[in-house]
């Protein structure tokens, strides 16, 4: 596990750590429930953007970094 997942908090602002394109770089979510009590931490977190549902992910914590912008 990388050392910034540990302090990664609910209501983070994070991004994809490997984005797979530009677009998905430009992504930022706000994190929504960590579960650090299992063999593969995981985060619910939602994408930030204005749309009336936005939409939510399970991704592995080591998927997410916290985002500068």
């Amino acid at each position: 596990m990388h050392p910034h997942n540990a302090v990664m908090e609910v209501n983070d602002v994070v991004k994809y750590s490997r984005p797979q394109n530009e677009a998905e770089a430009k992504f930022r979510f706000r994190v929504l429930e960590i579960h650090r009590d299992v063999d593969n931490p995981r985060a619910h977190i939602q994408l930030i953007c204005d749309w009336r549902i936005k939409p939510v992910e399970v991704v592995a914590l080591t998927d997410i970094e916290p985002a500068a912008s």
